[in-house]
């Protein structure tokens, strides 16, 4: 709407003169005194008498012209002048991007402003426009400006895994779909409904980018048992995400199967749902059709989906996640507050090799912390994610160490089983960033630049040296 008002402003800025120039010339003045005339009513000074209609009309269009002008003017000076105050902040932060997303984000936030015109004095610069092309054509155009300052870049569909950005420290990347299907997959709410039975249906509805998060995420983190099956069904298009991945394998009896046609009729074929993912916002009718189908399912919606719709159903099955407030935070964007198990688990393989420390034990060293941050900035994209994955599953190895399918087993039977598990993990993490099986021609562990590696094999085909080194991650924790 602000667009298309700006498009008529030139248009409604000469109303008042065409006006005036017609009103005067039929009151008989010449073409010169009359535009001179016009002109004039720009600044509240009439040199002739209004005559007729349309000199009137001139008269006071003029005048609201000017004022509008005048307070234009003001706004933009009090903006410009806010603006320069609040970047002399050392903790401050501006933001570029959707202007509603932006302010409600600043609002928030302390020494945190928005602006639609480059603030490169400000420590922290966040461009998160709605598209990936828009925020990194403003990071081109604007790059030599920020070179000294922080930057984080939003970027939804395009793979992280590609980005090169070791050596530009100052750069980060930050993906909302990511965050959201990284905490979406970390409730403890899903993991009792997937831990339920050795055989579960998920369903994931919609498969944009953040469909494709989710499910990636699901594949990361959903790995519980060595008997488990889960079978992943995907609707949705999903024709460049398959095309892209030509030898994708879960590395275990999970599977993932990919509807392609319309949603009603896959979901005709498709008997039974433990859980149901809905990514796109949810129409009454489907979620009704959902809810009726698989009567066992528990029910995820988007927040973005209207929340009435929660309040007209019999029980507690429709659950709610990705809430943008929760998203849109400095803290996962800046602090890299999302990231501190990923950087500690870097600092513990630079520092300490498999002998994992706590977090808190790093937090609490400032220095330690600072010299984490500095390493983990070095780092190319595919290996923070790498790191990034390992850090959440390892939380999750934790938690199934209490678990009673565990506690049956003996110490070491658990360890060895978890460290299968963890190789699934860690299988799966170069298969989604497009990886595959291989031997380098070199005859070293894996070629970067082919994305071979040789220890993508089931766990009973690998050495036994690389056997114990994933039982030393676990035996580390």
């Amino acid at each position: 709407m602000k667009k298309k008002w700006t498009r008529w402003l030139p248009v409604l800025v000469v109303v008042p003169f065409i006006f005036g120039t017609i009103g005067y010339t039929q009151a008989g003045f010449s073409l010169k005194d009359a535009m001179y005339d016009s002109v004039s009513l720009y600044v509240i000074q009439q040199n002739a008498d209004s005559t007729n209609i349309y000199t009137e009309i001139s008269r006071w269009t003029a005048a609201l012209v000017t004022t509008a002008a005048v307070l234009t003017l003001l706004k933009k000076a009090s903006i410009f002048i806010y603006n320069r105050f609040m970047s002399l902040w050392p903790d401050s932060t501006v933001l570029y991007g959707d202007e509603e997303r932006c302010k409600e984000l600043s609002g928030r936030t302390k020494h945190c402003f928005y602006s639609e015109e480059l603030i490169s004095k400000a420590k922290n610069q966040v461009i998160m426009f709605e598209h990936d092309y828009d925020n990194l054509e403003f990071y081109q155009s604007h790059r030599e400006q920020l070179k000294d300052r922080q930057i984080y870049l939003c970027l939804r569909d395009l793979d992280l895994s590609f980005l090169r950005t070791s050596g530009s420290a100052n750069l980060h990347v930050f993906n909302p779909d990511q965050i959201m299907a990284r905490a979406l997959w970390k409730q403890t709410a899903i993991h009792d409904v997937l831990k339920a039975g050795m055989e579960r249906n998920i369903g994931v509805v919609g498969f944009d980018s953040l469909g494709q998060q989710v499910l990636n995420y699901a594949l990361l983190q959903n790995i519980f048992y060595k008997e488990q099956k889960y079978t992943y069904h995907v609707y949705g298009d999903s024709r460049f995400y398959q095309l892209n991945k030509p030898h994708f394998t879960t590395m275990n009896d999970d599977d993932v199967v990919f509807h392609q046609g319309e949603l009603t009729e896959e979901l005709a074929k498709t008997e039974d749902l433990d859980l149901i993912i809905c990514v796109e916002k949810v129409e009454f009718d489907l979620l009704e059709a959902l809810w009726i189908r698989y009567p066992k399912a528990q029910i995820y919606c988007q927040y973005s989906t209207d929340l009435k719709l929660a309040e007209i159903m019999k029980d507690d099955r429709i659950h709610f996640y990705g809430n943008a407030d929760d998203v849109y935070t400095l803290e996962n964007i800046i602090t890299e507050s999302l990231y501190a198990g990923g950087i500690l688990l870097n600092y513990n393989y630079n520092h300490n090799g498999h002998e994992i420390i706590g977090t808190k034990n790093l937090l609490s060293n400032p220095s330690a912390w600072k010299q984490a941050r500095a390493e983990w900035a070095t780092l190319d994209e595919f290996t923070k994610g790498s790191n990034l994955a390992s850090a959440d599953y390892l939380e999750i190895v934790q938690s199934l160490k209490q678990d009673a399918h565990y506690k049956m087993m003996s110490e070491d039977e658990r360890d060895w089983e978890l460290a299968e598990l963890e190789h699934v993990l860690w299988c799966r993490y170069h298969i989604l960033s497009h990886w595959n099986y291989g031997i380098p021609a070199d005859g070293k562990n894996k070629d970067a630049v082919l994305r071979i590696h040789k220890c993508i094999v089931p766990f009973d085909e690998l050495s036994q040296e690389d056997k114990e080194k994933d039982l030393q991650v676990i035996q580390g924790l």
